[in-house]
């Protein structure tokens, strides 16, 4: 790999990497992408419930679209600061890492079936997990039970995310009651 390649990821950009740096950028972008624009909330609506979505008048099917785009927009992103980081192209490269992802943006806060998530919350949860990682390996933890924790670390979030999510409709559903208790 030519050192003009190589240096988009390990070089740096006002005393931090170039990788810090990128991610910095993509986060803020995102960040407001989602909070303040029109078609960042209907992600989320898109996201929640795809009929109601449907019915409100949302586009759904270009959100679909935009999403599965940006998404591959950051693959590659990835793809290219990975072989850059390590001047190595494979074709398995980076295979063992989606429990790490999917645990990262569990921990964050993304629930799995859709429509829950912040941009603020997968950054915390992929540095919670960043420090997870690194972390074990220094105290020699063998990595299948690095692996075990991860998957006890999406476990408990997952199970977390469903007490909570019950616990909010039971509120919503005694306020309803109360409402028409009252109105009667």
């Amino acid at each position: 790999m030519p050192d003009s390649f190589k240096t988009m990821a390990t070089g740096r950009l006002l005393g931090f990497s170039n990788l810090i740096a990128i991610a910095i950028v993509v986060y803020l972008v995102f960040y407001f992408f989602v909070k303040h624009t029109r078609t960042g909330r209907e992600i989320y609506a898109v996201g929640s419930n795809i009929e109601a979505a449907r019915i409100i008048g949302i586009n759904t099917g270009f959100i679909i679209w935009l999403v599965y785009t940006l998404s591959g927009a950051l693959y590659g992103l990835a793809g290219v600061m990975w072989v850059a980081r390590y001047a190595s192209a494979q074709n398995d490269t980076a295979s063992g890492f989606v429990m790490t992802i999917v645990a990262a943006c569990v921990l964050g806060g993304v629930s799995i079936s859709g429509g829950v998530g912040t941009i603020s919350g997968v950054l915390l949860g992929s540095i919670m997990i960043g420090i997870i990682n690194n972390a074990l390996p220094m105290i020699r933890v063998s990595p299948f039970w690095k692996m075990a924790l991860q998957g006890l670390i999406i476990l408990v979030a997952v199970l977390v995310n469903i007490l909570i999510t019950r616990n909010a409709e039971k509120a919503q559903l005694k306020q309803r009651e109360a409402r028409a208790k009252y109105h009667e």
